[in-house]
């Protein structure tokens, strides 16, 4: 992956937590931040036909944050 692309990913990463924190308690915030996890998932799928193992890997990790996420949010919902 091009140090670009590293850059990118890891500045998302970390806005991506940084809003987690800030949407704590509202479960469409939470949401919001799920689907910013989605989409650094399929960014790492549209870069390659076929994904390594270690592409897959991170692709499995922002999809199980944005699940994470999601459950948070559903409970929050839930809890009302």
């Amino acid at each position: 992956m091009p140090a670009r692309s590293i850059r990118i990913t890891i500045y998302f990463v970390l806005f991506n937590a940084r809003c987690e924190r800030l949407w704590q308690g509202n479960a469409d915030g939470l949401r919001g931040v799920a689907r910013g996890f989605r989409e650094l998932a399929n960014e790492v799928k549209s870069r390659w036909i076929t994904l390594s193992c270690p592409e897959k890997d991170e692709q499995a990790e922002y999809l199980a944050e944005a699940r994470r996420l999601e459950d948070a949010a559903d409970k929050l919902g839930s809890a009302k």
